[in-house]
């Protein structure tokens, strides 16, 4: 099953909130990102950025440049994680991992409802 989409309102606002706190090293790159993107096929709302010519994970290195969290509507924290092929300068994928055993229900619709 091909999950190849477009991302969402929200899931803009989520780039955007991780993108505003990369983390100090990385602040002078420009990295590059996709607006397509591919879900983890799991409910996480994990995903990975989609790009024309194919990147290989296995023979690029990536790393977490930002971090951030919030609340899901059950109250449940969730941490998120901004990778980055640091040597392409390409986003690689965005992780939420929700700390507990229940699936994500939906993500932010304000900037105020995420923080560090």
């Amino acid at each position: 099953m091909n999950n190849i989409r477009c991302m969402t309102k929200n899931e803009k606002l989520l780039l955007k909130v991780l993108l505003g706190n990369i983390k100090e090293k990385y602040r002078n790159i420009n990295f590059i990102y996709s607006n397509t993107i591919i879900n983890w096929g799991d409910s996480s709302g994990s995903f990975d950025f989609v790009y024309e010519t194919k990147i290989d994970p296995k023979n690029n290195r990536s790393t977490n440049i930002s971090k951030v969290y919030f609340y899901d509507v059950d109250k449940i924290i969730c941490e998120v994680i901004l990778l980055a092929y640091i040597d392409k300068q390409y986003l690689y994928c965005i992780d939420i991992l929700k700390l507990g055993e229940n699936d994500l229900i939906q993500l932010p619709t304000n900037e105020r409802e995420f923080f560090i």
